[in-house]
């Protein structure tokens, strides 16, 4: 579209404006954030032994790709939507959070924790 405008008195002008405008105006949007999700990783409280399992649920675009975190180390050979471990006392109050990237970028969850039920046990002796 070209806009063009003058006006003039007599043989002078005192304005002219020239406007151009190609491929400007569309009502397409970009989008260029990450993932999102819609399910964050829940609190957990396990005893020691018992199988602990962390989940993410997210979408995005194409192929989606995962990596758990423990604290804000990544856990080797974590990449699924889902994460388990045997709970273990040194793993009382570890923060559990996965980094999920699709092909516009990623997103982190919020970080769950786990925690760790310490049982008593009663021993009784011999006399």
């Amino acid at each position: 579209m070209k806009l063009s405008f003058a006006h003039k008195i007599g043989a002078t002008v005192l304005v002219a404006i020239s406007l151009s405008m190609t491929g400007c105006l569309t009502d397409s949007k970009s989008d260029t954030s990450g993932p999102t999700i819609s399910t964050n990783p829940s609190d957990l409280t396990k005893s020691i032994g018992q199988t602990a399992t962390f989940t993410v649920v997210a979408s995005g675009s194409g192929t989606l790709t995962y990596q758990w975190m423990k604290g804000d180390d990544n856990i080797a050979g974590a990449t699924a939507a889902t994460y388990s471990l045997l709970a273990a006392s040194n793993d009382d109050g570890s923060s559990f959070k996965c980094k999920v990237t699709d092909t516009k970028g990623s997103t982190t969850s919020t970080a769950a924790m786990l925690n760790i039920l310490v049982t008593e046990q009663t021993v009784t002796l011999a006399a």
